[in-house]
């Protein structure tokens, strides 16, 4: 969006998300988070001061790169402890 900075979209999974809220913003490819704050929302191109689990909703963050923005990214409030990648092994096996 011109004059507003990186935007970015998606599903509220749970809890509530205000214009002013500080979140966390990743994981990188490092795995780390980056803090930010929601400038302005979005839902069905209105202006809202907030979104609830269950809406979808268009968030402006500040100081976020539009180059650090990826498919896959969460967003959770700043008091909350982010997810991290999960280890796993894989065993190949050979058919036939």
């Amino acid at each position: 969006m011109p004059y507003v900075g990186t935007v970015v979209n998606g599903l509220l999974n749970c809890g509530t998300v205000k214009k002013g809220d500080p979140v966390l913003f990743g994981p990188d490819s490092n795995g780390a988070y980056a803090p930010t704050v929601v400038k302005t929302m979005q839902r069905k191109r209105a202006d809202v001061a907030t979104a609830v689990a269950g809406q979808t909703v268009a968030l402006a963050l500040k100081h976020v790169p539009r180059a650090a923005v990826r498919k896959g990214m969460v967003i959770v409030h700043r008091t909350e402890i982010p997810p991290r990648g999960a280890r796993f092994s894989l065993h190949l096996l050979r058919s036939g």
